[in-house]
């Protein structure tokens, strides 16, 4: 296991509590696809994790919101948003 993560003192973002195991998997998809947007980002990790709203849509911004924390955190670096 990357050692960031397991130096980690919680593994809780936007007031959910990730696996190490799936904090590993979010930081090899942000590894592996640099190129991707932060929504594209969202909407993998969220299909991935089956991260939903009751009514099934997916938690993008929530997940945003806790992506940027785990950049915080120093578990990755994400690509620079896009300008409009």
């Amino acid at each position: 296991m990357n050692q960031t993560v397991e130096l980690l003192k919680s593994t809780t973002f936007a007031n959910r509590r990730f696996t190490r195991k799936q904090l590993l998997d979010i930081q090899l998809t942000v590894n592996a696809f640099p190129d991707l947007s932060h929504r594209e980002f969202g909407l993998t990790i969220c299909e991935h994790l089956n991260w939903e709203t009751a009514g099934g849509s997916y938690k993008i911004q929530t997940y945003l919101n806790a992506l940027t924390e785990m950049q915080a955190a120093g578990l990755f670096s994400l690509p620079e948003k896009l300008k409009k």
